[in-house]
């Protein structure tokens, strides 16, 4: 995002819609199990983290393509991180 708290192109808004959903489906696979355990927590946090892992790796074997710079502007930004906490929140209250 920029100064101004816009998405700088559409790849960048279509990367925060993905990653908010892919959050969002991971805590609400551990909202709505019966039982949680060690595994299933490590399970959900280990598909969070290996979202932007492999984000990274994509960026770093196709320098040339279309999602690079994208992971790197995105985590340095904070209304990237604010967009994606306020996003997960609302859809965890309703």
């Amino acid at each position: 995002m920029d100064g101004n708290g816009f998405m700088m192109d559409l790849l960048s808004c279509g990367m925060t819609i993905f990653v908010s959903c892919v959050i969002i489906s991971n805590f609400k696979v551990l909202v709505l199990a019966y039982g949680s355990s060690i595994g299933l927590v490590f399970t959900i946090i280990a598909g969070i983290t290996l979202f932007y892992v492999c984000s990274w790796v994509e960026e770093k074997l196709f320098p040339f393509g279309d999602m690079t710079n994208v992971l790197h502007v995105q985590v340095i930004s904070t209304s990237y991180w604010g967009s994606i906490i306020a996003s997960v929140s609302l859809v965890m209250l309703l």
